[in-house]
């Protein structure tokens, strides 16, 4: 009988709390959050160039920012694969997290918009709902990676790889220059600089073999780096741990001596390290 009564008084409490859970509503076309037919909040967003969009929940006058899901990205120094991710916000709250962009809540405007309401950051009033707020942050921050900071070591540590430096070798720069299986370049018979091949394995759309060259000075230190893959060419060369990116024309090279033989290979290298000599940093 009492678990009977019991049962009576709280389903009606669950009534009230499910509906409350689901009066707030998000309209895709206007960007509005409504409750009762109210505009509680609003979703605006921001075109990053190149990347894709921000997003940022404000209050119903569009002034006053209560969350925000910014796009950013990082590409480390020797220009691989850039990394983009969403930096969560909740300002006045100074809460903070990270989380990779592309999952499967977040990807346009009304993801985003449907994905606040689910997650139940709102209250019908149009304030965050500071009972789920904290436990999302602590739920994403535990989930994701602190990606700035993983940018910062990342980019330190190849920094290091960088910042040998070394003056030319003397030679007589009359010679041709050469390239020999294990990994040495010439010119004469003098040792003026290292290269080196890494291979890799793409997956998804642009399958296929990557290749990445590095060409390092006398004592090591890395001055040029050139990827190598169906997309195309990039090529990054470093004076003074300073990076810039050459626009060598090698996919004609590449096509004539394919990579995948060692004669390609030297004669790459070959090619990366005349640029390189004409840049006084071989």
């Amino acid at each position: 009988m009492y678990n009977k009564l019991l049962s009576l008084f709280l389903f009606p409490l669950f009534l009230c709390s499910n509906s409350y859970a689901q009066e707030i509503s998000f309209d895709k076309k206007s960007g509005n959050f409504q409750s009762e037919g109210k505009s509680i909040a609003l979703l605006k967003s921001e075109k990053v160039k190149s990347i894709g969009k921000s997003y940022f929940v404000m209050d119903p006058t569009g002034v006053k920012p209560l969350l925000s899901y910014q796009l950013q990205s990082f590409e480390d120094t020797f220009g691989s694969q850039t990394v983009y991710y969403y930096t969560i916000e909740a300002p006045e709250q100074g809460y903070k997290a990270y989380r990779p962009n592309f999952t499967e809540t977040m990807n346009t405007f009304k993801e985003v918009g449907d994905h606040v309401t689910k997650e139940n950051l709102l209250t019908a009033t149009g304030a965050l709902n500071e009972t789920v707020l904290k436990a999302y942050f602590e739920k994403n921050v535990a989930a994701n990676i602190d990606y700035p900071s993983r940018h910062a070591a990342i980019n330190d540590s190849l920094m290091k790889l960088v910042n040998v430096p070394a003056d030319p070798v003397d030679r007589d720069k009359r010679k041709a220059i050469t390239a020999n299986e294990y990994g040495k370049i010439g010119q004469g018979n003098v040792v003026i600089g290292y290269w080196e091949l890494v291979v890799g394995q793409n997956t998804g759309f642009n399958a296929g073999k990557n290749y990445e060259f590095l060409i390092r000075n006398i004592n090591g230190g890395i001055i040029c780096v050139s990827w190598v893959e169906l997309s195309g060419a990039h090529t990054y060369a470093f004076k003074n741990g300073m990076r810039s990116q050459e626009k060598w024309q090698v996919l004609d090279l590449v096509n004539k001596n394919p990579l995948d033989t060692p004669l390609g290979q030297q004669n790459y290298a070959i090619y990366l390290a005349s640029n390189l000599i004409r840049m006084g940093l071989l």
